[in-house]
């Protein structure tokens, strides 16, 4: 028997199979992670420039499906940097391990080498002689008395060569060593004697070696150095920051009076700093950044490419800016600005 009533006819289903799709898919926010190898670099002042270098990578093909969770895969990131060269200034006395060794233009002489320093070094010690700032007086005896000054150093000692497999070749580097330099140029003399290594700067003056026993590897060389500045000084270089709302105190260790080292930090008008009673003063005015470097012995100052930066009318000479023996406050007390405050470097010297 029929029924009465509406027909409805099934829902058709279609199925596909999944198929590739050239799509533009966006990926969340991932993580790349690498490690560098450490880079120690042991020197008194460096600055490391890189080159422009370029990091690549490539990711595994990515493949698109209907109604798929996208998932990438394990990947590598690869890169390669240019060769990493740093030049550093030898440091001064830094192969020095014992008493009786010299250092001359990096180059050690010891007991542990074929270049023996013998025990007749002289000069080193000495106090140098002076130069009598006294003056005559005119209708009395003696002088009036004057500030003195001490006049260069020399230095001398003998340096035994003892090579009998390659002395021809140890004869050239020491001949080369202990020669006359190109220019003005004076370079690190360092000595230690009885635990205390000092650190002097001077040119080669003399070298006379012995020839009675270079038949058997050996010659005494006797050598003499010339030092310009007769102080010597400690080998670690001390520094302070100091601001204007807080004055450093200077610890100098040393028997005479040493020239510092400045670096003023921009903002500030008309840097000046005090210590020991003496003032020195730049007209000048430093932008917010800006460095100003002065060096008390040479006397140089360098602001960027500028390499003269005027006194203030009240300033005492550059090289006439020492600190004493003992602790000493230093104040910086520019016009104006100076919150990036100022720093000072000083070596202990000795005469």
């Amino acid at each position: 028997m029929a029924h009465i009533g509406r027909g409805f006819p099934s829902r058709p289903v279609v199925t596909s199979r999944p198929h590739p799709l050239d799509a533009v898919s966006t990926l969340g926010v991932f993580a790349v992670g690498w490690e560098f190898p450490e880079l120690t670099v042991t020197t008194p002042s460096v600055t490391i420039g890189l080159d422009v270098f370029a990091i690549g990578w490539e990711f595994p093909p990515l493949t698109v499906l209907y109604d798929t969770t996208i998932g990438l895969g394990v990947f590598s990131v690869g890169w390669e940097f240019p060769e990493l060269t740093v030049d550093v200034p030898i440091l001064p006395g830094l192969k020095i391990t014992r008493d009786g060794e010299i250092e001359w233009r990096g180059e050690l002489f010891s007991l542990t080498n074929q270049f023996t320093p013998l025990a007749d070094l002289t000069g080193w010690e000495d106090h140098p002689g002076l130069a009598s700032g006294n003056s005559e007086k005119a209708q009395d005896h003696g002088s009036e008395p004057g500030q003195d000054f001490a006049e260069e150093r020399v230095v001398s000692g003998v340096i035994q060569l003892r090579d009998d497999q390659t002395f021809p070749d140890s004869l050239k580097r020491i001949r080369r060593l202990l020669t006359v330099g190109r220019d003005e140029t004076e370079y690190p003399l360092v000595i230690r004697l009885r635990e205390e290594t000092l650190l002097a700067y001077g040119k080669i003056n003399r070298r006379v070696p012995t020839v009675e026993n270079v038949g058997i590897g050996v010659s005494d060389i006797s050598a003499q150095w010339i030092c310009s500045d007769p102080g010597r000084y400690s080998l670690l270089e001390s520094g302070i920051h100091v601001t204007t709302a807080s004055p450093g105190t200077v610890s100098h260790d040393g028997d005479v009076d040493t020239k510092p080292r400045l670096r003023f930090h921009g903002p500030a008008v008309i840097p000046r700093v005090r210590v020991a009673g003496r003032t020195l003063a730049f007209n000048v005015v430093l932008a917010a950044g800006e460095i100003f470097n002065v060096d008390c012995k040479t006397g140089t100052t360098i602001i960027g490419v500028l390499d003269y930066v005027p006194l203030h009318d009240f300033s005492v000479p550059i090289t006439d800016f020492e600190i004493p023996p003992g602790d000493w406050e230093i104040v910086y007390d520019p016009d104006s600005g100076g919150d990036g405050g100022m720093d000072v470097f000083w070596r202990d010297r000795f005469m």
